[in-house]
């Protein structure tokens, strides 16, 4: 700015020393007039120092404007949408809160840290106390041996008659004795006032060891809200939102939020029967993915621990059903909203598929328990051999061999339950085993036996 000023100076000075040959004389000529009268040299003199200021004040104005917007300019301005101002408030306040929370523990901590330490000094000025007491008693009792002491070397055996020796050891016995006891009474006073110390010094490291541990908590707590990533804080709320969601589905046990794009489902120990899966409880793994592209859409994927069940044809249904349904949809909210709708509807098929075979489960060990039957029950293949007693009159006497395959809507539906053999081939075949399972609405292999019994 000094350069600006100095720029000035010199070009004001070149309109006085080139009058005629600036463009605006005729503007200060008509401004100040044209008289060379010695009356009109203060005058004129004022009106060009004033003109000269308000040329200076308009130059360094100009000169502030360009400056500011050029750099205003060389940075574009960040838009912002209302949503994700809401949601920044919305996460500013629940920090905010949880700042509160942690400076009323801190509070009451140093509350409760100042009561210990008033203690502390109140027993530590008993302590003081006491040991004056137990220093004002020792030195009374010094005294005391010194004189016992005194008496012991004066006294003399040989000039004292017996009554007077068995007189003077009951005068001192009666004395000896209660001093005794109270040296022992404050002996053990002054063992529990160190005993007392020692607690209160440890009580008073364990206070600050809890106090300084609080002050630290604070500390990374501020600093985690101030490093803290505004799209992680976006991503908990959303986790919270449908973990809340989805523990209100039956058959739900715990649903944790291992990170921003994983959860994990547990489901009830009721949906693990113990016939054909691991022991433990039945946990579904979703991971939300991002796929590239313009809208950069996101679907699931799915796995399953401690089961053998495939899921997969669950999780790409889900996923190509809700892609085709909102294939144009944008923004964040309504993404988020998509990919929680994907998780509920996955988490429940799924809970479905299980209990569908729990229920495989149940009919297996029923079938298994009749003596009469023979029974090959395959789960991961879904294939069921059953061996059934032909009461057709039949002299051989043998028995009916039916293979049916089971499909993952069993037993809920018809047409979920396929035969695939029929032995001997003498008796009833495939297709007439097929048409009497629709004819009969069979939908369990149990009903199937009981039909051919």
């Amino acid at each position: 700015m000094p350069f600006a000023t100095e720029q000035l100076d010199s070009a004001i000075q070149s309109v006085r020393d080139n009058t005629p040959k600036l463009h605006f004389q005729r503007q200060v000529s008509h401004w100040i007039g044209d008289s060379d009268a010695p009356a009109f040299a203060d005058d004129r003199t004022e009106k060009l120092d004033e003109l000269f200021s308000k040329l200076k004040f308009n130059f360094l104005e100009q000169t502030t404007k360009e400056t500011f917007i050029k750099r205003a300019l060389a940075q574009p301005p960040q838009m912002c949408q209302t949503n994700e101002i809401n949601e920044s408030e919305t996460r500013i306040r629940a920090l905010k809160s949880d700042l509160k929370k942690y400076k009323r523990e801190t509070e009451k901590e140093q509350e409760r840290l100042s009561c210990l330490i008033g203690q502390v000094v109140q027993e530590h000025e008993h302590l003081i106390k006491s040991s004056a007491l137990a220093e004002e008693v020792r030195d009374r009792i010094d005294p005391l041996e010194t004189e016992i002491a005194t008496l012991l070397q004066s006294f003399d055996p040989e000039k004292k008659t017996l009554s007077e020796l068995l007189a003077m050891n009951e005068k001192m016995r009666v004395p000896v004795q209660e001093l005794q006891i109270r040296v022992q009474e404050l002996n053990r006073k002054l063992e529990q006032t160190a005993e007392l110390k020692q607690k209160r010094i440890m009580e008073n490291n364990e206070a600050r060891a809890t106090l300084n541990a609080l002050r630290t908590k604070v500390a990374e707590a501020k600093q985690t809200i101030q490093l803290r990533d505004p799209n992680m804080d976006q991503y908990l709320i959303w986790c919270q939102h449908w973990t809340s969601k989805l523990l209100e589905l039956q058959g739900i046990q715990s649903v944790v939020a291992v990170n921003t794009h994983t959860l994990h489902i547990t489901f009830d120990t009721l949906l693990t029967p113990s016939s054909n899966l691991p022991r433990g409880s039945i946990i579904l793994c979703l991971e939300i993915n991002t796929a590239s592209g313009v809208f950069r859409k996101r679907h699931i994927s799915g796995t399953l621990q401690n089961s053998k069940l495939n899921i997969s044809d669950i999780v790409t249904r889900v996923n190509k059903g809700y892609a085709s349904l909102h294939r144009d949809t944008a923004g964040n909210g309504a993404e988020q909203q998509r990919v929680g709708e994907m998780m509920r509807l996955i988490t429940l098929q799924i809970r479905k598929r299980l209990e569908l075979r729990v229920q495989r489960a149940q009919e297996k060990a029923f079938l298994e328990a009749q003596e009469d039957l023979h029974v090959c029950w395959d789960e991961d293949m879904g294939l069921v051999e059953v061996g059934v007693g032909r009461s057709d009159g039949m002299e051989d006497g043998g028995e009916t061999i039916v293979q049916v395959l089971l499909d993952d809507a069993y037993p809920e539906a018809i047409g979920c339950m396929q035969v695939m053999d029929v032995l001997p081939t003498g008796g009833l075949s495939v297709q007439d085993l097929q048409l009497k399972i629709h004819a009969n609405g069979i939908l369990t292999v149990t009903q199937l036996v009981t039909s051919m019994r």
